[in-house]
């Protein structure tokens, strides 16, 4: 049951690993498209710049929405875990 209990740990540490990184890479491509679109727009294409902005959240607000969905797949396991192991206790 110890490895078992170290796996789940494994897990669940990689999974907040993942939440992290794909939080930062969100705010990263926000930042980014938010300079290149003012960069890229300014006073010769508007639009374009706009355009690009807009992307930029899109995405940044998709990675942020997986890294959210990766958070909580990773509580729900823990919680799963938690459960499994009271229940086990109380049998014995």
């Amino acid at each position: 049951m110890k490895r078992f209990d170290d796996e789940i740990e494994r897990v669940l540490n990689k999974a907040g690993v993942a939440a992290f990184g794909m939080t930062a890479v969100a705010a990263l491509t926000l930042i980014g498209g938010t300079i290149t679109g003012i960069y890229i727009g300014g006073d010769t294409a508007p639009m374009i710049g706009i355009w690009i902005v807009l992307g930029a959240a899109a995405m940044a607000g998709l990675l942020y929405g997986l890294a959210a969905i990766v958070n909580l797949l990773g509580m729900q396991l823990m919680e799963t875990w938690r459960q499994g192991r009271v229940g086990e206790s109380s049998e014995g």
